[in-house]
């Protein structure tokens, strides 16, 4: 075992037991991993097994205690995203490379909601000027509807006083 973990390759004149124990040979490939090479097919598969096993149980631990799942607005989707650290002095080295990405994805994702709701509210407003257009358009015509319709009344006015006056000039002829 000692010494595989100073030299890898030394598996290779290890016994076929020792090339089959998980840790002489996981020794051996964490000094150098081309030591694989002198191990079993079905050692290397249990190995990988393992690992793919202990890979998975450390990311849900990790997942349980320093994630948490949020919404993501974009996608309409949960994700498992950091936990934000309680406190400013913890961990500062693995904290500083997520959170920025994190605190990026978060501002483009207001900007774009932000960026939508622009559009949205340009739309409304652009459609209410269209119809204000309208509406304006509407009530010019209107107002001159009446302008004329007053013109005309004007003039029907005009028509029955001249008329009166001629109806009172044939009374005082008779």
């Amino acid at each position: 075992m000692a010494a595989v973990a100073q030299n890898g390759y030394a598996l290779q004149h290890a016994s076929d037991e020792l090339k089959g124990d998980r840790k002489v040979v996981m020794a051996a490939v964490s000094q150098d991993g081309r030591a694989l090479q002198w191990v079993s097919h079905e050692t290397t598969t249990q190995l990988i097994i393992g690992l793919i096993n202990e890979n998975k149980q450390l990311r849900a631990q990790l997942t349980n205690h320093e994630s948490i799942t949020v919404l993501n607005v974009d996608t309409n989707q949960e994700e498992i995203m950091p936990r934000p650290s309680s406190s400013s002095s913890s961990s500062s080295s693995s904290s500083s490379s997520s959170p920025p990405t994190n605190k990026k994805r978060k501002r483009e994702s207001i900007e774009k909601v932000l960026e939508d709701v622009n559009k949205r509210v340009k739309v409304k407003v652009d459609e209410f000027e269209y119809q204000l257009e309208e509406a304006q358009d509407l009530n010019g015509c209107l107002i001159q509807s009446e302008n004329n319709k007053m013109t005309e009344i004007d003039t029907l006015k005009q028509q029955m006083r001249t008329m009166q006056r001629r109806i009172d000039e044939l009374e005082n002829i008779n």
